[in-house]
């Protein structure tokens, strides 16, 4: 297939792309009843969480143009990416943990004149963080250090590290 197709196909979200066993099933109990309790547990517990919270406290100015470029760097590179390789990539969990702390980033520097959205870019902090230690984890300490390796050719491993590290 060619590189334009899969980006359509991946751009449209067309399911039946994935086997039938992905989409439907079967689940077993186990998953469903897993489901229902952690769903069931967050919703007991949210309250209690939100009244542990500390009191919010504004960001200096300083810190809001920083948020702000931040912001702007993870948009660049989200923009280069899917003008060079199409919206593909946005479907994985590293892109969905770029957009993440961008749109803290963003909820950061606007949050101080709107307290909802102040509120969410607190609440986004430990999932960001989060998700931005297990891409980096899982991708240098991992996957990175297998794939160099398994790379048979002095170019094609010359090639995969000048691509990780630009």
């Amino acid at each position: 297939m060619g590189g334009e197709e899969d980006n359509r196909r991946a751009a449209t979200l067309q399911f039946d792309q994935f086997p039938l066993w992905l989409r439907k099933g079967p689940w077993s109990p186990a998953a469903y009843a897993f489901i229902t309790l952690a769903v069931g547990i967050w919703f007991y517990l949210a309250p209690r969480a939100v009244a542990m919270l500390p009191p919010t406290q504004l960001t200096s100015e300083r810190d809001r143009w920083i948020s702000l470029g931040c912001f702007l760097w993870c948009m660049v590179i989200i923009g280069l990416l899917v003008s060079r390789a199409g919206v593909w990539p946005m479907y994985t969990f590293t892109m969905w943990s770029w957009a993440l702390i961008a749109i803290r980033f963003l909820a950061i520097f606007v949050g101080e004149n709107v307290p909802i959205i102040h509120f969410l870019g607190e609440f986004s902090h430990g999932p960001a963080l989060i998700n931005a230690v297990i891409v980096f984890v899982v991708w240098w300490m991992v996957l990175f250090p297998m794939i160099f390796f398994v790379l048979k050719s002095k170019k094609d491993r010359d090639f995969f590290f000048k691509f990780n590290a630009s």
